[in-house]
């Protein structure tokens, strides 16, 4: 395909379904190697969220004394790691496959995961600083419109923060493959992939949860007087958490993959058109 064409089909915007065909595509052929490239820190997430969950304080407790909130503390900045570790091994795996990454530890702590880690925070900072903006402009207008006005600004706010973060997650595979970016950059790459993004993963979320939540809800409602099916279901949501940062990275994967293989970007060609080995 010439270079002009391959333009003109980055112009369109993806079909609602490719992201979703694309991750599940992938992930059927590489599942194994997924496992073997990312299990340490997939299995270290999921034990921490457990831990975070066996360490919460008694509902009704009001404050948390400062033992127990320099843990949490540390708990919540040691799961940014390595959910960053579980995240960049798994976008380098899509978009680099298994020769690029075969000498990856499997954990890792450097420049490349505090990018990342950082770049997350500045794209839900990003998404915050919209959420503000429609607080703001909510109290303004709050005693000029009517209450149903109020409302529908305020429902506003959520999607906005949402459509943000999603445009501006393009950063988080560039800084995986320890590209220069930017958000700005970021941003101009994701033009058009929106709902397929989101609909992917969406998708991936109600075929992964809803099957193993749905009947344990169902389980524990004839157990409600008995404390173990809440542990159980604790050991489940906290797997799931992992299995959520697959998902995500692998949908964001195959998709900035396609759009940077099929644009005139600077990006380096090492990326090898990653879509290619998708189709």
């Amino acid at each position: 395909m010439s270079q002009v064409k391959e333009q003109a089909e980055y112009q369109k915007a993806p079909s609602v379904g490719w992201a979703t065909k694309a991750a599940w595509a992938w992930l059927r052929q590489n599942y194994s190697e997924l496992w073997g490239r990312t299990r340490y820190p997939f299995i270290l997430l999921a034990m921490l969220g457990l831990l975070s969950v066996l360490l919460a304080p008694p509902s009704g407790t009001e404050e948390l004394s400062s033992f127990e909130f320099a843990a949490s503390l540390v708990l919540v900045l040691v799961s940014a790691v390595v959910t960053a570790m579980l995240a960049i091994a798994t976008h380098r795996l899509v978009l680099l496959g298994s020769d690029g990454v075969a000498q990856d530890a499997p954990f890792a702590l450097g420049k490349r995961e505090v990018r990342f880690v950082l770049y997350e925070i500045a794209l839900y900072l990003c998404a915050a600083a919209a959420l503000l903006c429609v607080g703001l402009i909510v109290s303004l207008f709050a005693l000029a419109v009517p209450p149903g006005a109020v409302s529908l600004l305020m429902l506003i706010g959520l999607p906005l923060g949402m459509v943000i973060v999603v445009r501006l997650s393009f950063v988080l595979p560039a800084v995986a493959l320890d590209k220069e970016v930017s958000l700005a950059v970021a941003w101009k790459q994701s033009r058009g992939w929106l709902l397929s993004y989101s609909i992917a993963v969406f998708l991936a979320m109600c075929v992964i949860f809803l099957p193993l939540v749905l009947p344990l809800f169902a389980v524990m409602s004839f157990f409600l007087e008995s404390v173990w099916p809440f542990y159980i279901l604790d050991a489940v949501f906290a797997v799931l958490t992992s299995v959520a940062v697959w998902v995500m990275a692998i949908v964001l994967s195959v998709s900035y993959g396609h759009a940077v293989s099929h644009s005139n970007s600077v990006e380096p060609q090492e990326l090898a058109k990653p879509s290619d080995r998708l189709e």
